[in-house]
């Protein structure tokens, strides 16, 4: 028996994501607005998702302050 798919999540909220970051989420959606094309994010009609997958490595990549 396989596990519940669902708790396998591929995406994150944007407010998740800053957590993550430890940032406000302001600065996500500043990040967004920059730099559109290369970022790990989609939108899913108004909703704004992160991949996680690609979060963690662009992530790696930004010096953040």
């Amino acid at each position: 028996m396989q596990g519940n798919v669902r708790s396998e999540r591929r995406y994150l909220s944007v407010k998740d994501a800053a957590r993550r970051l430890e940032v406000h989420p302001s600065f996500i959606y500043r990040i967004i607005k920059n730099n559109p094309d290369g970022s790990p994010f989609q939108r899913f009609g108004r909703v704004l998702r992160v991949r996680i997958d690609l979060f963690e490595k662009w992530a790696s990549q930004k010096v953040i302050k």
